[in-house]
This record gives structure tokens, sequence and C-alpha cells, in this order.
């Protein structure tokens, strides 16, 4: 049994947390759900450039957001 079925097999999921235009563009992000499970996506916006920048009812949120 290979390690990303005995993850599933024990309730986990395989989480990606590095989405990048080129992730979503080429057809890498499908070939991981595919062949890796990858179940879940998310994006941590204190580690993309600009990202304490954004503006919104979140933005006061991130935590250590210093700009």
């Amino acid at each position: 049994m290979k390690a990303k079925e005995r993850l599933h097999a024990l309730g986990q999921s395989l989480w990606l947390d590095n989405i990048t235009r080129y992730l979503l563009t080429s057809g890498t992000l499908q070939r991981y759900i595919d062949e890796l499970s990858v179940t879940c996506l998310t994006s941590n916006p204190a580690r993309s450039p600009g990202g304490c920048r954004t503006r919104g009812p979140r933005a006061s949120s991130i935590p250590g957001r210093t700009c």
C-alpha cells in the first residue's frame, strides 16, 4: 500500500500550501490531484510577496500583519 493510501485509510488528507499561477495553469495541480490524491489547498498570504498588503474585511485578521 502506498503512503497516500495509508494516509487516506487513517482518515488523513494531503494538503498543498503552495499555490502559484504556474501550478494552476500548467496542469501540475491536476496531476497532484490525480497522482498524489491532494484533496485540500490553502495559501498563507503572509508568505507571498505583498500578501500583508491585502485589503478587505479579513486583512486585519492576518497574524503578524504589520503593514
